[in-house]
């Protein structure tokens, strides 16, 4: 699957999924380009985001169609960020973490399991920076998810099912990185604002209907 995109005036990407992994490719003029031009993407200096066109879900039930898990879990670790770069600008951009099942409300794996979940986000060193990709917001360490999940068509690990669909924090409480959005009062970050709140929608519907094993 392959998308394009552009980030600012200065930078086009291609935005290719391949094997559950992002690979981000940006022609810039020089390593500078990457930091300035785009200032509506870096939210208090520490979050970045790479726009992208990602698959839409009408509704609960294409979210669920696509999954082969469906879980309550607890976000236990995560390594270091895989960062690959092409002439100084990030290309691949994904983190692998360690999660351990609470609940099981479908699939075939038991409780207290612990499986890997790629996420298409990630730290950088180098920049001091985290970078999100398209609609997806990372889990928090030591917190409880409810996931929708689908099996990696190539490594031993599970992905979200429609990116940020898939992720459903216990509580409608807002991430640091979400506040951040809301208190930068840009059109960029408006309308930012305006793609999650789908996501929201269908994350209060999967809590409302999967209320039971929230408890």
């Amino acid at each position: 699957m392959k998308k394009r995109l552009i980030i600012g005036s200065l930078i086009l990407i291609t935005f290719l999924v391949l094997g559950n992994k992002i690979f981000v490719k940006s022609i810039v003029s020089n390593e500078s380009d990457f930091d300035n031009g785009y200032e509506d993407h870096i939210f208090d200096d520490k979050y970045m985001i790479f726009d992208g066109k990602m698959s839409e879900y009408s509704d609960l039930n294409d979210v669920e169609k696509e999954s082969n898990l469906i879980v309550i879990a607890k976000k236990e670790h995560e390594n270091d960020a895989t960062i690959e770069r092409f002439e100084g600008t990030p290309v691949v951009i994904y983190t692998l973490s360690d999660i351990k099942i609470t609940k099981v409300i479908k699939g075939n794996i038991d409780v207290n399991e612990t499986v890997a979940v790629l996420e298409n986000s990630g730290y950088d060193p180098v920049t001091d920076k985290m970078y999100y990709i398209g609609n997806y917001e990372p889990m928090e360490l030591d917190k409880e998810y409810l996931l929708f999940l689908r099996k990696s068509e190539t490594g031993d690990n599970y992905v979200p099912s429609g990116v940020g669909y898939g992720v459903v924090p216990l509580s409608n409480e807002k991430s640091a990185f979400r506040k951040a959005i809301a208190e930068a009062k840009t059109e960029y970050a408006k309308s930012l604002l305006q793609n999650k709140q789908h996501v929201d929608e269908i994350h209060e519907k999967a809590r409302n209907k999967y209320k039971e094993y929230l408890q």
